[in-house]
């Protein structure tokens, strides 16, 4: 198949800067994305293995950037982010290249997020790290699973005069989200840790308590929905 029949299959939109609300960060991402979708497409690699693949990334890339930290060697931060970095585009190319899938499995979907929702968390977790505070990094831990557990479940029970909750942590652009939290905010962290520690250590103390008031702020929000539910 010929990269224009590829693209209409894959990508029927063609031009991804036709998408003016993603901006333009965001849709050059995509315009390359699908290129190198197609160059997997070609070399015979599926989405799901793709998605393995980065899945499996991500442990020497965190590894890399936990030595950084701790040598404040920025060449090893540059080498564990550049395959964290890989990992997180991973996360464009894999949605064209599923499309030209003709099986389709029933649990696709959540290997799709699986990368992603690796990424994130555990970057979480490094900010707690960062934050050189025993308390804080205990916060943190037990806020990521607030994360993955309550935040997930309860999303729907969030009304529409609290709907800017939603935009600060369940959106696509929301300060946890693969394009926001491990593709700017943590590494931004991580360079500033590595040269002006004492900078950082402020900055992830304030970060992690805002994601704790957030949280508070979730509770309180899902608990508004007192309509009886009948088992």
């Amino acid at each position: 198949m010929k990269f224009n029949d590829f693209l209409t299959k894959a990508f029927p939109i063609g031009d991804p800067f036709k998408r003016d609300e993603l901006g333009l960060i965001h849709n050059t991402i995509k315009y390359l994305a699908v290129r190198f979708s197609y160059i997997f497409y070609k070399l015979r690699i599926s989405a799901n293995m793709l998605d393995m693949i980065g899945a499996l990334l991500v442990t020497p890339s965190f590894y890399l950037i936990f030595i950084a930290l701790e040598s404040k060697e920025i060449s090893y931060f540059l080498i564990g982010f550049g395959i964290l970095a890989f990992t997180i585009f991973i996360d464009f190319i894999d949605g064209p290249l599923s499309k030209m899938s003709k099986l389709r499995y029933a649990v696709g979907n959540n290997l799709d997020n699986l990368c992603p929702d690796l990424i994130s968390w555990t970057s979480v977790i490094f900010i707690g790290y960062m934050t050189q505070n025993d308390f804080l990094s205990i916060l943190c831990a037990i806020n990521v699973v607030f994360f993955i557990t309550y935040k997930v479940k309860t999303k729907k029970n969030i009304s529409v005069n609290d709907q800017w909750l939603l935009t600060f942590l369940h959106s696509k652009f929301s300060l946890l989200s693969v394009r926001v939290l491990p593709s700017s905010i943590f590494p931004i962290l991580c360079i500033v840790y590595i040269y002006k520690e004492d900078i950082a250590i402020l900055a992830s103390q304030i970060l992690v308590i805002s994601y704790a008031l957030l949280s508070c702020f979730w509770v309180r929000a899902t608990l508004k929905d007192n309509s009886a539910v009948n088992d």
